[in-house]
């Protein structure tokens, strides 16, 4: 496998998938005409998005209908101007990804799109088995267990102990600051 540029990153393609920048056959368009005729040697099929690449170009998609419902809407007629420019932008963007992406890709991204939700949660709002707590009380509560149940352990398995897990899921700093020769919890 021989190392190749792809769309501005590097990563291994087979010989025969193997870009050039610009190829040597291709002679520079001379005047306007032969430049619209010109091929375009910077267009490369997109064959492969990471996670992060769908989910980035679906949310370009989300933008784009967003724009749209904003310049409907009469409360933003101010920035109608600057709304639309950012949509045309937004637009073109889109187009151009889409237009360069593999088909099989294409139909992947779409799948995504229709089995995923986006969502606007507030930080404070749980989850179905979570609850807020605020870190005061959360604090006084460690200190109590730690108290109750850490103080005088001399327990062997202590890397087992259930009290410990939960600490260290909640993110409680340990008492001990060397924890390497026993829980980090035990006094």
């Amino acid at each position: 496998m021989k190392r190749g540029i792809k769309k501005g990153y590097a990563f291994g393609v087979e010989s025969s998938e193997m870009i050039n920048t610009k190829p040597a056959a291709v002679a520079e368009p001379k005047n306007a005409v032969d430049k619209q005729n010109a091929p375009d040697w910077r267009v490369i099929m997109i064959a492969y998005l990471n996670k992060d690449q769908r989910e980035n170009y679906i949310l370009l998609n989300l933008l784009d209908e967003t724009l749209k419902d904003l310049i409907k809407d009469k409360n933003f007629q101010f920035a109608s101007k600057d709304l639309k420019s950012a949509r045309s932008f937004t637009e073109r963007a889109f187009n151009a990804i889409e237009s360069n992406l593999d088909k099989n890709e294409l139909q992947k991204v779409g799948k995504l799109a229709r089995v995923s939700r986006i969502s606007i949660t507030q930080r404070t709002n749980p989850q179905t088995d979570e609850v807020v707590v605020p870190v005061f009380y959360l604090e006084n509560l460690a200190e109590k267990v730690i108290a109750g149940h850490c103080v005088g352990c001399t327990r062997e398995d202590w890397r087992n102990c259930e009290i410990k897990r939960d600490l260290e899921e909640t993110h409680i700093p340990g008492v001990v600051k060397d924890s390497r020769h026993g829980c980090k919890y035990s006094q």
